[in-house]
């Protein structure tokens, strides 16, 4: 039953997973008050932009090390980290969100279709190439979105599509990505 109603409604075949970094426009934002806060509150050098996106995928003991070079020493790092997680509370409580352009219409249009689908009918929408390789290890196809990247284009040419914003997505794109394959 369920594949005669794929054929009359193919999109239900498929399911969406975002990142929550890529539907916030200000995304950026959120990782930065904090670090800012703790910097200012010890003294420190408030890290840029570009420590600030290295550091997201980092445990914070290892961005104060090695990204912001703040200290070596051990415990004062753990203070640190330990400030950090304290100020990414208070900020996190807060922050106010604001959704990326195009991504709630897609959300929206989204919500018509269930995600009770598996990895490999599923697309994952990421701007990180780490999401890229976990998304294609998990047999799903992955859309990068540019335009909150944190890494230029050529890191991301192993996504299976690379759009600037959600703006520039469709349902047929979608489709397209899965061009060729049997349905299940």
């Amino acid at each position: 039953m369920s594949r005669l109603r794929f054929n009359n409604f193919p999109l239900q075949q498929y399911g969406v997973i975002f990142k929550l970094d890529v539907m916030l426009s200000n995304a950026i934002e959120m990782h930065r008050r904090p670090w800012a806060l703790v910097a200012a509150e010890q003294g420190m050098r408030e890290p840029d932009d570009d420590e600030i996106l290295r550091a997201i995928g980092m445990r914070p003991e290892r961005a104060i090390q090695q990204t912001f070079r703040w200290t070596d020493d051990w415990g004062e790092t753990q203070k640190l980290a330990f400030e950090h997680y304290h100020a990414k509370n208070t900020v996190l409580r807060d922050f106010d969100f604001a959704v990326a352009d195009g991504a709630k219409e897609w959300l929206t249009l989204l919500n018509e279709y269930q995600l009770e689908r598996p990895p490999e009918r599923c697309v994952v929408f990421s701007d990180d190439v780490d999401d890229v390789l976990a998304g294609h290890d998990a047999t799903a196809k992955v859309v990068a979105v540019m335009g909150g990247a944190r890494r230029n284009g050529a890191d991301l040419r192993i996504a299976d599509q690379r759009v600037s914003s959600f703006e520039d997505m469709s349902l047929m794109s979608l489709r397209e990505l899965f061009k060729g394959e049997k349905m299940r």
